[in-house]
């Protein structure tokens, strides 16, 4: 802007100037030259988790290598010592003898076999070990060459909304630290989970959910039946079952507020009844596509108390 010879007061400089800012202007609005910018947070996470699993892997195929190299050698055979016949010896004797050697021979051969067998198992085994060691390293060398471009070639960076605050891309990365796993990143943000769309389950969401070995065991608990003897163990009472019958029996629902707390196995299955709550079900007969269908949408038929409880929880 500066670079003029002469007045600046002249209609020559200020058309020379203006043309100068607009060009300036226009290259700031399409391209990303003057925008802050800081190495890809989230893709070099993952290029570090994909390097983590593979030294991983290297690890244990040269623990498998080691171990291969510390097997104990199969015993060789005792050493055949050649025998002559005795001056004199008998036919019987003769035939003995050559009867004895024989054995030994077959013997030593049958040995030799399994000696052989074992060094083709030992030396497959290694030959595959090695060559999914060479291909690992050429992997981990590949994700190397990724993270070192992906925290300093700026052509790779991500672009920082304005929304961020000042200083958002100070961020100072060190190559080798990340490879070492020595670097902590800044923590992922956390997101909003989508709020539940429904409060049940059907029998084989259920089912899932607590990881059932058979089918048939949320039917008969439906029914009162084959409950567990602890009561804390139990999703229910025999007399008191949280479900809608409403829709038929092969569309039968399973109030979640109304199953015992206590009962939930591990805090896995508590997120995917979760997880489930958040979508309608995939199942045909429930949904279309990613609309709910009419039984989706259908209200609970439950029997008492959890009929009230329920329209004590909608009333919140």
């Amino acid at each position: 802007m500066r670079a003029l010879y002469g007045d600046r007061g002249t209609e020559a400089a200020y058309e020379t100037l203006s043309g100068r800012a607009i060009e300036l202007i226009w290259e700031l609005l399409t391209t990303d030259r003057g925008t802050r910018k800081r190495p890809d947070l989230e893709a070099i996470r993952e290029h570090q988790e994909a390097l983590r699993a593979i030294e991983a892997q290297l690890q244990r195929c040269q623990e498998q290598t080691a171990l291969i190299h510390a097997g104990e050698r199969m015993p060789l055979p005792a050493k055949r010592v050649s025998q002559q016949p005795p001056s004199g010896a008998s036919q019987d004797e003769l035939l003995r003898m050559v009867h004895r050697q024989n054995e030994d021979s077959a013997e030593s051969q049958d040995q030799l076999h399994l000696r052989l067998d074992r060094a083709e198992t030992v030396l497959r085994e290694l030959h595959r070990l090695s060559t999914a060691d060479q291909i690992l390293r050429e992997k981990r060398d590949s994700l190397v060459l990724e993270l070192a471009e992906l925290v300093y070639d700026e052509s790779r960076w991500e672009l920082i909304p304005d929304s961020e605050p000042a200083g958002a891309e100070r961020l100072q990365l060190s190559l080798r630290a990340l490879l070492a796993g020595e670097d902590e990143l800044p923590p992922r943000p956390a997101l909003e989970e989508p709020a539940a769309v429904r409060d049940w389950l059907t029998f084989p969401e259920f089912s899932w959910a607590v990881e059932h070995g058979s089918r048939s065991t949320t039917p008969r608990w439906a029914e009162g039946r084959s409950l567990p003897r602890e009561a804390h163990r139990r999703p229910w009472d025999a007399d008191a079952i949280p479900i809608d019958d409403s829709l038929g029996r092969g569309y039968r629902r399973i109030w979640v507020p109304g199953v015992r707390e206590t009962f939930w196995p591990t805090e896995g299955a508590r997120q995917r009844v979760a997880a489930l709550l958040r979508r309608w079900p995939e199942k045909q007969g429930w949904s279309r596509g990613s609309e709910p269908g009419r039984r989706c949408l259908e209200d609970l038929v439950l029997p008492e108390p959890f009929a009230a409880q329920r329209a004590e929880r909608s009333s919140k």
